[in-house]
């Protein structure tokens, strides 16, 4: 077996001098002493030459210390899966920018083809050198290659890196479309490397897509995404996922499951017409820093199939496209090996990136609150950064213990210390559990996603053991989202002083018990300014008693207003803009507590 290291070349860590004579420097005696042959692949191909005939796999690797990468095989920061507007994953609808740029390289690589199958080969040294006498697919080719360059999509919207490939290829099709439509059309469709989300279904997910879980990651499901961008100068009469079953569940010496024609160690081909999905010239929707000035000539559309109802098997699969003049391309054959499907679930709450069961217990100027408990399960929610603009979303979680420190992530003021926390980062829609150190955190005792909300479940058994605390302090938080950004919402409402202290979290209470407190499914004060009185609109999800308290931001206590509501639903509060004593409260922001936990603040203006 040959492991092949690859290096970025450029970089600290670099494959040359810098990763050998500074990082490295034991790696060849190392590996010698474990037992391997330290060597290059020239030396390695001279000393065992392959014969022509012979089949050379190549297995998956990761890109260890790539920027955004951390281990991926399929080279994320180049390559990032489609998402919707809320930056939650969607294969069949969803938009990347990177992606984009494929689908218009990958439209434009066929024109180019179909041109030199007409006009003849073309010359390399031309291609290179277009000035020397170049023909126009010479010179199609010369502008093409360079649309490959992998910073465009690397360093994202970085200047004017978003339109490069696009004019690129634009000015490859100037010289290559002419070309292409001036004879018959034998060139096949061109097809992208055929893509997978999760890339290891029913087993376990890791790196920049999960939220760098350390150990052994996330749990995924075993349904999962094959997509592609796919064209055709002439048109596309059909593409197709092709998909058989190994029988054995090994990729063994045989060869069989990497060839098309098969044999005794695989089953038959089942074809499972592709979806299509149209692809945008510009983006589907407003984003922030993407700014498309040029857009393409033509660009190529999404192709993708779901597979689901796979478990425990070993699948190779491929995609074939026809163009309506009967060519015929096939991707290279991709395998899988798919797990068992455990989900990525926790109890009856559902970690896909949309709102469970659970109740409303805090709201802020847009943030809302949501907890619930199941057993030993504690589910929080707020809205996705997907939602909001320029800011992060936290979900704070403590005992009640400690003292107030610097905001998490490095933020603007101080907030209660926390055991732990769920976060979400509005520049790239990254997620993940935090505990009281700050370090990422994964495995069976956490659990989280993000997509319209950000939603969370923590195993308190797990975490605490035999010393779940009775009482829970939980509270959202969003901040700008650069390093010492400060402090725009939080749910509870705050004081307005920019921190976060215990007063101002939600409390949730018996949590050592079975039975799950009241909660308040809504509240809403009527008018909002008000002068001088408000109605306080509560929604119930049961009979309840309600001590409805008012305090100024000082912390003093202003009103208190008693209420028995004997059934579920609406009651209404009213306060007439008066103290205990009947003395009439001056201009300001009032803040209202329910139960003792602060749920909302209004302004009373004289």
């Amino acid at each position: 077996m040959l492991t092949l290291f690859a290096h970025d070349g450029d970089n600290a860590w670099s494959g040359g001098h810098s990763y050998y004579y500074e990082n490295v420097t034991q790696f060849s005696h190392n590996a010698a002493n474990a037992g391997y042959t330290p060597t290059t692949v020239a030396t390695y191909l001279e000393h065992h030459p392959v014969p022509m005939d012979d089949i050379v796999h190549v297995e998956d690797g990761g890109w260890v210390n790539a920027d955004g990468d951390f281990g991926s095989p399929q080279y994320i920061n180049w390559n990032w899966p489609p998402v919707n507007q809320a930056g939650q994953f969607d294969i069949p609808n969803g938009w990347a920018e990177d992606e984009r740029n494929w689908a218009i390289l990958t439209a434009t690589q066929n024109i180019v083809e179909t041109a030199e199958q007409i006009s003849g080969p073309a010359d390399p040294e031309k291609i290179v050198y277009p000035l020397s006498g170049a023909n126009d697919v010479e010179r199609a080719w010369h502008f093409l290659l360079a649309g490959y360059e992998s910073g465009y999509m690397y360093y994202g919207t970085s200047l004017d890196m978003e339109i490069k490939a696009t004019l690129a290829c634009n000015k490859a099709i100037d010289s290559a479309h002419p070309v292409a439509s001036s004879g018959t059309d034998l060139t096949s469709p061109t097809i992208w490397l055929p893509q997978r989300l999760p890339w290891n279904p029913g087993g376990m997910g890791g790196g920049s897509l999960w939220g760098y879980p350390g150990g052994d990651g996330q749990q995924m499901d075993s349904d999962f995404h094959i997509w592609t961008y796919a064209f055709d100068h002439s048109g596309l009469e059909r593409v197709e996922l092709m998909v058989r079953e190994d029988i054995d569940g090994v990729n063994g010496p045989s060869n069989d499951n990497e060839t098309y024609a098969g044999g005794a160690d695989v089953g038959s081909w089942s074809s499972i017409t592709m979806n299509l999905s149209i692809m945008p010239m510009d983006e589907p929707w407003e984003m922030g820093g993407v700014d498309f000035t040029v857009l393409p000539y033509t660009i190529a559309n999404k192709y993708w199939v779901e597979l689901i109802d796979y478990e425990n098997i070993l699948l190779d699969y491929y995609i074939e496209a026809e163009d309506v003049n009967g060519n015929i391309k096939r991707s290279p054959i991709q395998h899988v090996y798919v797990g068992e499907n455990s989900g990525s679930s926790s109890s009856g709450f559902v970690m896909d990136g949309e709102q469970d069961d659970a109740p409303l217990v805090a709201s802020g100027d847009y943030l809302t609150l949501r907890v619930t408990r199941d057993e030993n399960l504690l589910y929080v929610s707020v809205p996705g950064v997907g939602q909001t603009n320029n800011v992060d979303h936290f979900i704070v979680i403590t005992d009640g213990s400690g003292v107030d420190r610097v905001a998490p992530w490095a933020k603007a003021g101080l907030f209660h210390d926390w055991d732990y926390f769920l976060a979400a980062e509005n520049d790239n829609y990254w997620c993940g559990w935090f505990d009281t150190y700050e370090t990422v955190q994964s495995g069976a005792a956490f659990a989280s996603a993000h997509g319209t909300v950000l939603e969370g479940v923590l195993d308190l058994e797990l975490l605490y053991g035999g010393s779940v605390p009775e009482e829970l302090y939980i509270a959202a938080a969003s901040y700008s989202t650069e390093d010492g950004g400060d402090l725009k919402d939080q749910a509870p409402v705050g004081n307005g002083d920019g921190n976060v202290s215990i007063d101002e979290f939600y409390l949730l209470t018996d949590i050592s018990g079975v039975d799950t407190p009241v909660q308040f499914s809504k509240i809403s004060l009527h008018p909002n300014p008000f002068n001088p009185e408000v109605i306080i609109k509560l929604t119930l999800p049961e009979a309840s008693e309600i001590e409805l308290s008012v305090y100024d931001t000082a912390g003093r206590l202003v009103r208190t207003l008693n209420h028995y509501a004997s059934t579920p639903g609406t009651s209404l509060l009213h306060w007439d803009g008066t103290d205990n004593n009947g003395a009439s409260c001056p201009s300001g922001v009032y803040l209202f507590k329910a139960n003792g936990n602060l749920v909302t603040r209004g302004t009373l203006v004289k």
